[in-house]
């Protein structure tokens, strides 16, 4: 992807190199093509938004609009927590200046913290049910 229209950080155009705020950038505008449905340069991003969709879904952030930039496709499948969370992932990774977007470090952090609540939350939901079928055993003994 690097080097490819729409992946390439805002002003490594023309220098080719690679930074670590340069090497978050591609992997967010993944993140932001997985949750609107849309690739990364097209028509209908207008010029406004620096024509592609990093600056749409900035613009749309900024306007405290950005459920509105999630594919309506996959947020009928019931995961619009998961999508905002990436939306949010994919934006701080494609920030204007480098020195604000998320390290790669930071990003593998989230997840892995993101990953450990919800195994902690299904034990805990597993151990509750658990817990809840042996009182209602003793209630019925």
């Amino acid at each position: 992807m690097g080097g490819t229209v729409g992946y390439v950080p805002p002003g490594c155009g023309q220098t080719w190199k690679a930074t670590p705020g340069g090497d978050v950038y591609s992997p967010g505008v993944v993140l932001l093509e997985l949750v609107t449905g849309k690739t990364p340069i097209g028509r209908e991003f207008h010029e406004s938004c620096g024509g592609n969709l990093v600056g749409w879904v900035r613009s749309q952030v900024k306007d405290q609009c950005g459920f509105k930039c999630l594919d309506p496709k996959l947020l009928a499948s019931g995961v619009k927590s998961e999508m905002l969370e990436t939306l949010r992932m994919g934006y701080l990774c494609t920030a204007e200046l480098p020195t604000k977007r998320l390290t790669m470090q930071q990003v593998v952090a989230v997840h892995a913290i993101d990953y450990l609540v919800k195994v902690i939350c299904f034990h805990v939901h597993e151990y509750m049910k658990l817990a809840s079928d042996r009182v209602r055993i003793t209630e019925k003994a």
